[in-house]
């Protein structure tokens, strides 16, 4: 069985996960109130253990939605979904840790996601090495440096680099948080780069950004190698769109302590936006992260270093990614900081029509979708603007009045 959270974002989505289920008629008019603002949806449930997981749940106050041939045990491996609030879903999953055929491990993980989701309710602070300090209180904003030719958006632009420091500093001086420099482009149907021509490009201007300023630099590569000279160089971050799949990164971070962005991406690159099928495209996000954080612990690496991207544009369509950041609050089962890069994408332009460089509007409404729904970090193109907009959207939901400007 595998358990998965579940964030209705409007009534129709309820009820089109109900139709997946596919309850008894009447009973589905009765469950339809007992939804809160978190439920848990669990694959492959044989008919016996569905029907325990009903009467524990209401025994608990909640109640469960299974399949009409669940409840005369003449289908197996259905989905169930648990509701309730917060406290009603603790009591089930209590309750299930006293019964059998797998139900106890089930309640285990579910009051550790359930600790998760309250744990991320609270500013977290991460310091290391000293001298670098990220507050996830409010969101932070992690500014795009590619130094390449051929990036989506900005390729070429800043391959030089004495204009990539300036830029570096500009987005510094606009309240950027964290500065993200690449050497090599993973646009769709790129091309990979070998780690020498990467080195060549990232190190002089690590080197150099981290001379003017204390804001901590981000190296977005998934090759050990060039990882391993960008931090010597004054990088103080990683962000990999492999996941930290490389031979030896996962060691280079556990022996570092580095804190590390693990991307979902299906397949690499140059083939990612082809034959993109997915189960349930946050259910298997989801799958991956518990597989590479389940590594990366055994392998040594400190949980509290470990921040997921699920990856916008990498391996998924349009559709897919306004289903990623609609659904975005339900990666926070892992506890951990949640980084958003919608900036600039191609599924703006899908809705919008606009062209890469003419997607400012469409990113920033996507930006403050992702805050809302509990991204921590934004990687963006446009910091000062973001910024802004972060700023705006934070004072009227009254999360943080700015007062000495009031």
């Amino acid at each position: 069985m595998k358990v998965y959270l579940r964030e209705f974002r409007n009534f129709e989505d309820l009820i089109a996960c109900f139709r997946e289920i596919g309850p008894d008629p009447v009973g589905e008019e009765l469950m339809r109130e007992k939804a809160g603002k978190y439920s848990f949806f669990i694959r492959d449930v044989r008919s016996p253990v569905a029907n325990i997981m009903k009467q524990e749940m209401l025994a608990s106050g909640g109640d469960a939605v299974v399949s009409r041939g669940a409840v005369v045990c003449s289908e197996d491996n259905a989905p169930v979904l648990l509701m309730g609030s917060i406290k009603e879903l603790r009591r089930g999953a209590k309750r299930f840790k006293r019964q059998y055929f797998g139900l106890g491990p089930l309640g285990v993980e579910m009051e550790v996601m359930l600790d998760n989701i309250s744990k991320r309710q609270t500013p977290m602070e991460w310091k290391w090495n000293r001298h670098y300090r990220l507050d996830f209180d409010r969101p932070l904003i992690m500014g795009i440096l590619n130094v390449t030719p051929d990036s989506f958006s900005d390729g070429g632009r800043f391959l030089d680099a004495a204009t990539a420091v300036k830029r570096a500093e500009r987005m510094i001086e606009e309240g950027a948080n964290i500065i993200d420099v690449g050497g090599e482009s993973t646009r769709p149907f790129s091309e990979p780069v070998g780690a020498s021509e990467e080195i060549e490009r990232v190190i002089p201007v690590i080197k150099e950004i981290s001379g003017i300023s204390d804001v901590p630099i981000s190296i977005d590569t998934s090759k050990p190698e060039v990882a391993e000279k960008a931090l010597d160089a004054g990088a103080s971050m990683i962000n990999d769109v492999y996941a930290a799949k490389g031979e030896g990164m996962t060691e280079l971070i556990a022996d570092t302590g580095t804190p590390i962005i693990l991307m979902h991406m299906l397949g690499e690159p140059k083939t990612m936006q082809e034959n993109i099928n997915y189960t349930d495209v946050m259910d298997d996000i989801a799958d991956f992260f518990r597989e590479r954080i389940s590594h990366m612990q055994e392998k040594g690496v400190n949980r509290n270093r470990i921040i997921i991207d699920p990856g916008i544009g990498f391996g998924k369509t349009a559709r897919n990614n306004l289903e990623i950041l609609g659904r975005l609050g339900e990666m926070r089962i892992f506890g951990l900081p949640i980084m958003a890069g919608p900036s600039r994408k191609s599924f703006i332009g899908a809705v919008t029509g606009r062209e890469v460089d003419d997607r400012l509007y469409g990113s920033l409404s996507a930006a403050i979708v992702s805050m809302l729904n509990g991204a921590n970090i934004l990687r963006v193109h446009d910091v000062s603007e973001t910024r802004d907009a972060l700023l705006m959207a934070e004072a009227l939901l009254k999360k943080r009045m700015p007062q000495s400007n009031l």
